[in-house]
């Protein structure tokens, strides 16, 4: 099975260094969107501005997911 990482980046660059199988490319963007949505809900991104990069084992860009935003998330209880 392909391997593929995720990298992100907010003016600094936090790479995956891991990575994870998964069955295929279309498989591995799914999986980055799912990903971001977590991080945007948990407010883990630090920048107005973010990219996730979607890359496979050999280096080869997939897809880039670009992600950008202002104001404060707010929370309902």
């Amino acid at each position: 099975m392909p391997h593929f990482f995720f990298h992100v980046e907010d003016g600094r660059a936090y790479m995956d260094p891991e990575g994870i199988e998964l069955h295929d490319a279309d498989t591995a963007i799914h999986e980055a969107m799912r990903t971001a949505g977590e991080i945007i809900r948990e407010g883990d991104f630090i920048g107005e501005e973010w990219t996730m990069r979607v890359v496979d084992d050999h280096g080869k860009l997939i897809k880039a997911l670009r992600f950008s935003g202002s104001g404060q998330l707010v929370r309902q209880h």
